[in-house]
């Protein structure tokens, strides 16, 4: 079900190439990846990463999470309002592609909602209500591309038009998110000094984490933005669209198995400690089955859905595609370190992958151009998924070596089905 709540909010991108693709130059559209890319970037500093830490506080703090929504969001509130006055400043100079100050403090504001929705949907996640996540998944994804149709087609805005439509989806599922939260009880009227600190202490160190991620998630763009030219952005930036599939599958997987995997590590049985190893070494061959499986299918969506000035990406996608099961491997490993709160040392494998694969991507567009950024950044989610696979093993008292014992307990367990508490089921 998560997999096809993601389906629905990446069809909005995706729908919308063939028209933007053949409204828009390169250079326009590249103005579009420009705007996400600084919304990604700000994501990853607005709300100190207090909003990743709900989902945990509900499973240890059930009786206080009123006043841990409440502290978020005002530490959400603080950092937007300081991104706002920063923002016009950090754009100079980084983006050959042209975006106005305008729109990079309204990147902000796009931030600040999404970080909003994400402690919504973390919390509803933590109570595995899938289909709530992806009722929410939905109706922003039929606002946003109503709105952007109406901007880009009707009223003739562009680039400009797209990027308001991104920001009025965002503003309306941030209402929701307060107004769900409040009426549950998982946002209240209160200033807890003490909630505030303990998030932030739990928090700030994914900030670089975050950043490191995101240098991760989008230095191929970055690296296009800074060395190629903005026509070279707009073809990168929508062929990545159209592979970003394997990613979409990642995300999809996360949001179910991160709760699942918290579960199995709050019970701290021997079954459970072999469950966690299964899912894994079942997980990763997965993923790269998927990937063989979709190549064929991203080669023909790019030839569908993007106009004739944007052809010529195709062979950028396997290294996309690439990228994107190393990253989905890496997903696997990921909620060990937040449970645990080895945030430190997750946060510290990030920032060492993002430094050295940006180095080595930087290098590889310089001289291959567009296919040096892709397979750039195959290698530097390379290095971020062996670099957690390594260190877990060592950290994580887990059967790491039982392989046949992990997996005949894996195959034996049945997955939690939703319920409406904290607590898990069985189907």
């Amino acid at each position: 079900m998560y997999l096809g709540g993601n389906i629905s909010a990446s069809a909005v991108p995706l729908l919308l190439l063939p028209i933007l693709t053949r409204s828009l130059e390169p250079s326009e559209y590249g103005q579009t990846v420009s705007f996400t890319i600084l919304i990604a970037f700000w994501q990853t500093i607005i709300g100190l990463n207090t909003q990743a830490a709900i989902g945990v506080y509900w499973f240890r703090e059930p009786q206080a999470i009123g006043e841990y929504g409440s502290a978020i969001l005002l530490v959400i509130g603080a950092t937007g309002l300081m991104g706002i006055i920063a923002s016009p400043v950090l754009i100079k100079g980084v983006m050959r592609a042209s975006i106005s100050n305008t729109f990079a403090a309204l990147a902000v504001v796009v931030a600040m909602m999404n970080a909003i929705v994400q402690c919504r949907v973390s919390l509803w996640q933590a109570k595995q209500k899938v289909k709530s996540v992806v009722a929410l998944q939905i109706g922003s994804a039929l606002i946003n591309i109503s709105t952007s149709l109406a901007l880009v087609t009707a009223f003739h805005l562009g680039a400009s038009g797209r990027n308001l439509g991104v920001l009025v989806s965002s503003m309306l599922m941030a209402v929701i998110s307060v107004v769900t939260m409040v009426r549950n009880l998982e946002m209240k009227c209160s200033f807890d000094i003490v909630k505030i600190k303990t998030l932030v202490v739990y928090g700030f160190p994914l900030v670089f984490h975050s950043l490191a991620a995101f240098i991760l998630g989008t230095n191929d763009r970055w690296m296009v933005a800074a060395i190629l030219t903005p026509e070279e952005l707009g073809i990168y930036g929508a062929t990545a669209q159209i592979g970003s599939a394997m990613f979409l599958f990642a995300d999809a997987f996360v949001k179910a198995y991160t709760p699942w995997v918290y579960d199995r590590l709050k019970g701290n049985t021997v079954q459970d400690k072999f469950r966690v190893v299964g899912s894994i070494y079942i997980a990763i061959p997965s993923f790269i089955l998927v990937a063989l499986c979709g190549l064929g299918a991203t080669l023909l969506a790019a030839k569908m859905f993007l106009g004739n000035r944007f052809q010529g990406g195709g062979h950028l996608l396997p290294a996309i595609l690439f990228g994107g099961v190393m990253n989905a491997s890496y997903m696997c490993f990921a909620p060990l370190y937040f449970y645990s709160g080895k945030t430190k040392l997750l946060a510290s494998i990030t920032v060492i992958s993002a430094g050295v694969g940006s180095v080595v991507s930087y290098f590889l567009t310089w001289r291959f151009g567009m296919i040096g950024a892709a397979s750039g950044s195959a290698i530097t989610w390379s290095l971020l998924a062996i670099g957690n696979l390594s260190v877990a093993v060592r950290t994580f008292d887990l059967p790491w070596k039982s392989t046949r014992q992990s997996l005949q307990e894996w195959y034996t367990f049945r997955v939690p089905t939703e319920t409406t508490s904290g607590s898990s089921g069985v189907k």
